[in-house]
């Protein structure tokens, strides 16, 4: 999330005008089952090291000072968030409205985002991609990669890393010949098979034919 959306080079963080940014919080919940096991005549047993391990517990009973020290937790992580976002973000003026406003989980689209200076700019991806093709900038496009095919163990990360010094380029010189068995391999059968397909289709046109003798009297 914005945690680390935040870290982007000031000036180079950009939101669609949709997008939700902030969420400037901390969240931490349960499920507690002990009162309905008790209920049931079941005693969960919990066997804990150090008073402030795990205060938000499943089945054990959680007292009331476990609940303080998980809000003092909570606190604490908040805070490390509140000043990680303000480093990150240098231009904003930081007062006390600007504190009690953003840095309450609270999120918000993306032009009033711009206006609190959580982000620079507010542009859509398209947008951004056209102003780069404009400009000049050879933009790339992402394809996702299905895994191996025929065996071939390659990822494109391989092609990168073989293809950088003379070692790398002959191990890939010995995949792609291995591709290419895997590849005959498996499309062989399938001649085979369509070439039996199509000679049971030509015995079964040439029984249905009817054939009649022609008789010429002198």
């Amino acid at each position: 999330g914005y945690m680390m959306a935040c870290q982007a080079s000031p000036g180079h963080l950009m939101a669609a005008p949709f997008s939700m940014i902030g969420s400037i919080g901390v969240l931490m919940e349960t499920v507690n089952f002990h009162e309905v096991l008790k209920k049931y005549g079941v005693d969960p047993i919990v066997i804990k090291a150090g008073k402030s391990k795990a205060p938000l517990k499943t089945l054990g009973e959680v007292t009331p000072e476990e609940l303080q020290l998980a809000q003092k937790d909570a606190e604490v992580i908040h805070e490390a968030f509140r000043q990680w976002v303000l480093k990150a973000r240098p231009n904003v003026s930081v007062s006390e409205d600007w504190l009690d406003k953003v840095c309450t989980g609270a999120v918000f689209l993306g032009k009033e985002a711009e206006e609190l200076g959580l982000v620079d700019r507010v542009v859509t991806s398209d947008e951004y991609i056209a102003e780069r093709i404009a400009a000049g900038d050879r933009v790339l496009r992402l394809m996702p990669y299905r895994g191996p095919q025929f065996g071939f163990k390659l990822s494109p990360l391989d092609l990168l890393l073989l293809g950088t010094d003379a070692e790398g380029r002959t191990r890939l010189s010995e995949k792609f010949q291995l591709l290419r068995s895997g590849i005959t391999r498996h499309i062989a059968p399938l001649f085979r098979v369509g070439s039996a397909v199509g000679f049971l289709n030509l015995m079964h046109h040439l029984a249905t034919l009817q054939i009649r003798p022609s008789l010429t009297w002198k």
